[in-house]
């Protein structure tokens, strides 16, 4: 009877064991799917540049509101026309990154693909699907809808693989992409008025003056790299002026719907704080004797400025 009940206590402690080893090698495999699922959602992240496509999703949505309203056009068009916004952008993104691969292996090797977390097929399959899947739902809207939002993909294309050598003009072609949002959501939501008009034209030049300033902050390793871009070609002096008259007509452009009585004074008050100071800080910083230690601190106002200036412009009249 003992021995009996030494064999049984033996086999229940064999059993427990296995089940821990099989439950540990369970959690091991759980916490295994986790971390690579974690990790491909943040390549995902970087290499489509999410705040960019977040950012154009959000001038989708302001066109829409400025329209007829997101609400007049029932939820399931709103999200299809923010979809398509956010997949075109997203395909940009990664294009853009796949023809940089080599400069960013010198100037930015933590990127998904000079870094080898992403390779240049799975990018190019990456590309290729945002791309095709943001057009063909753009058709599935209206024909007139996929047609532009292939011309704007093929314009974004165009973009990485030849304008983003030209000075400025490749600067132009990325804010007409993000004043097209605006106009885009507008469009196909109850049509483009000229509050919308204006709004997308101040879209437009903030994103300009954004730009530039980025050629400023990398004017050192485009030279290196042979790159041309306003702070490569011009001096810095020039390339700051460039950058402080784009500035003041962005404020002047935001300005001046109140001015001739267009927009309310809340409109006032709300621009003032998220694109009037923003701007007139970063312009200080350029002024500023250690300016590129201070660079970083401009563009990250600049950056913070934009999703509380859309939330301003959501406050220019619909009609």
């Amino acid at each position: 009877m003992a021995s009996e009940t030494i064999a049984s206590s033996a086999r229940r402690r064999i059993s427990i064991q296995r089940a821990s080893m099989t439950m540990g090698r369970s959690a091991d495999i759980v916490r295994q799917f986790g971390v690579t699922q974690c990790h491909g959602i943040r390549i995902l992240w970087t290499l489509t540049r999410g705040p960019s496509c977040m950012g154009g999703a959000g001038c989708a949505i302001l066109g829409m509101h400025l329209s007829n309203g997101i609400g007049a056009v029932g939820i399931l068009r709103a999200i299809t026309i923010v979809s398509i916004v956010s997949a075109i952008i997203a395909g940009a993104n990664v294009v853009n990154d796949i023809v940089d691969a080599d400069l960013d292996r010198m100037d930015k090797p933590e990127r998904a693909i000079p870094s080898g977390e992403c390779s240049l097929r799975t990018a190019w399959l990456l590309a290729w699907l945002f791309t095709v899947g943001g057009c063909v739902l753009a058709f599935s809207i209206v024909p007139m809808a996929g047609i532009v939002a292939t011309a704007a993909s093929i314009l974004a294309w165009l973009y990485s693989f030849q304008l983003k050598a030209t000075v400025l003009l490749g600067n132009i072609v990325v804010a007409t992409l993000d004043a097209y949002c605006v106009a885009y959501g507008a469009i196909w939501t109850g049509g483009l008025r000229p509050p919308i008009v204006m709004v997308a034209v101040m879209v437009f030049f903030f994103c300009l003056v954004y730009l530039v300033l980025l050629t400023i902050r990398d004017r050192a390793s485009d030279g290196a790299a042979d790159v041309r871009t306003v702070a490569t070609i011009l001096s810095e002096r020039a390339s700051i002026l460039v950058f402080r008259g784009l500035a003041v007509i962005c404020i002047a452009l935001s300005l001046s719907p109140w001015v001739f009585g267009w927009f309310s004074n809340v409109y006032l008050g709300a621009i003032l704080v998220t694109s009037t100071l923003p701007l007139i800080t970063a312009m200080c910083i350029l002024d500023s004797g250690d300016m590129y230690r201070r660079m970083p601190t401009a563009i990250g106002i600049l950056r913070l400025a934009w999703f509380p200036g859309m939330a301003a412009l959501a406050l220019a009249p619909s009609v």
